[in-house]
């Protein structure tokens, strides 16, 4: 007796094999370690990071990612009609995509898509790409959300040729304004450091979009040493602005400390609004003056620990853990070992430390 198995086509054969090539290179952790550090390492603009690992997260509010929240509303890719908007087609399939994607410098025309997830496919080229396609690459990743939003807030959008050269320009312009900073500048570079001999540090975030009723907050803590000592992401239900969303993540912080019981706590924010209100010795955020009560309080108790300002720059880790947040449904924390996803920006925050 024979037997005759189903033929694999092309596609599924290419995935498993782009697929095998990851999970038998990774023993451990995450199989998508190598991508998150070539992001992270990449040349290019701060925003454009954050974005594309939202993309490869599956937290940007397309029409899909949407429709799983609440959203009734059409599901078409607003650039060219397609019957269904999800992060694969905004940033493969969809014409503009495919037709830069396809041409150079790219020459991307064996492209895996569709058979792989946007993650997958971006994972395979962050694999094989040099570092300077690479980061043209996620440029032009970045412009084909920018685009897609400007014709869904302006009903405008770019050529596939206007949208190369502006991003790749933008791209060119950085690249010079971060080598004037590293050859002509005597000011040393902003880093994030440990709060000094005694004191940990804990870094906290708020994540917040304007008509939505619920945002997410987030933290890191740090020791002494500048060592990940824990971490947590929570949704917060109801949320009516940014400020207030930032409050929630410093008193989600307060609640870390006292689970773990450690003293002389420095908390930092990138919401100078916030720390400004929780010092004020009256309240003028009248809808806030619940959880600014419960802050002030734990810090009455709590002689040692002390809220501060400080940059978004020095805030990267805990500004990573936003969109998780914010898309999460339950709480999270990890003692000791931090989650995969931000162990490349913590490493690159304490390089200068070792």
């Amino acid at each position: 007796m024979v037997f005759f198995l189903p033929k694999k086509d092309d596609n599924t054969i290419a995935r498993t094999k782009v697929l095998e090539n990851v999970l038998t290179s990774t023993s451990q952790g995450d199989p998508y370690k190598e991508l998150w550090r070539r992001i992270w390492k990449a040349t290019v603009p701060g925003k454009v990071q954050i974005y594309v690992w939202r993309a490869c997260s599956n937290l940007l509010p397309t029409r899909a990612k949407l429709s799983t929240k609440g959203y009734q509303g059409d599901l078409q890719c607003l650039l060219c009609s397609h019957a269904y908007e999800d992060t694969s087609h905004v940033f493969c399939k969809c014409p503009i995509a495919t037709a830069i994607l396809t041409a150079s410098p790219f020459n991307l025309g064996s492209s895996l898509l569709p058979s792989l997830e946007f993650k997958e496919w971006l994972l395979d080229h962050a694999r094989n790409l040099p570092n300077d396609l690479f980061a043209k690459l996620l440029m032009i990743l970045w412009a084909l959300w920018k685009n897609r939003n400007n014709m869904l807030w302006n009903h405008t959008k770019q050529s596939a040729e206007e949208l190369v050269l502006s991003s790749l320009a933008w791209l060119e312009e950085f690249g010079k304004a971060n080598k004037i900073n590293k050859t002509a500048l005597s000011k040393p570079k902003q880093a994030w450091r440990p709060a000094g001999y005694g004191t940990w540090k804990l870094n906290v975030d708020g994540s917040f979009l304007p008509g939505i009723a619920h945002g997410g907050v987030r933290g890191v803590l740090h020791d002494d040493a500048g060592q990940f000592r824990a971490a947590f992401a929570a949704p917060i239900p109801a949320v009516a602005s940014t400020r207030q969303v930032e409050l929630w993540a410093i008193k989600e912080g307060l609640k870390l400390v006292a689970t773990m019981q450690v003293s002389n706590i420095i908390i930092e924010t990138d919401c100078l609004e916030a720390v400004s209100c929780i010092a004020e010795t009256q309240f003028t955020y009248v809808h806030d003056e619940g959880i600014i009560d419960d802050i002030r309080q734990e810090l009455n108790h709590r002689t040692d620990i002390s809220v501060q300002h400080t940059s978004r720059v020095n805030n990267r880790v805990a500004h990573c853990l936003a969109n998780l947040a914010f898309e999460a449904r339950h709480s999270s924390m990890w003692f000791m070992k931090p989650p995969d996803f931000i162990v490349g920006v913590l490493n690159d925050d304490c390089k200068h430390l070792r």
